[in-house]
């Protein structure tokens, strides 16, 4: 039994390896990173009263055989989008459970990180 659990956790460990967040660069703004844990809002409509720059586009891809939990994307989108320094995620594509199968898609979801201007 303890050989089976060992097991089905270095299989998950296998397939959280294979997900990862992408980056493209979309502006030469550059603020300093927060901490990998900071709080950052995920918007579904970018602010139309307070300005701000694009700081890179983040796509998240699993691996095929997962399903995929948003909690757990949005955790990494939000990890990545601290390590930028952004000050919020504008969300250009919601989540999407991966597929299984021949003909199998991974999770997905896409979002914008944002900083807001000062001045």
């Amino acid at each position: 039994m303890r050989f089976l659990r060992r097991l089905g956790l270095s299989a998950l460990l296998a397939l959280s390896a294979c997900s990862s967040v992408q980056v493209s660069s979309r502006s030469g703004v550059t603020p300093p990173a927060k901490p990998a844990s900071c709080s950052l809002p995920f918007l579904r409509v970018a602010p139309s009263d307070r300005p701000f720059d694009e700081l890179a586009a983040l796509h998240y891809s699993g691996h095929v055989n997962m399903g995929g939990d948003p909690a757990a994307v949005e955790d990494d989108l939000r990890t990545k989008g601290c390590e930028l320094g952004a000050d919020a995620l504008i969300v250009v594509r919601e989540f999407v459970p991966g597929v299984a199968g021949a003909n199998g898609r991974p999770p997905m979801m896409s979002a914008t990180a944002v900083r807001y201007r000062t001045h």
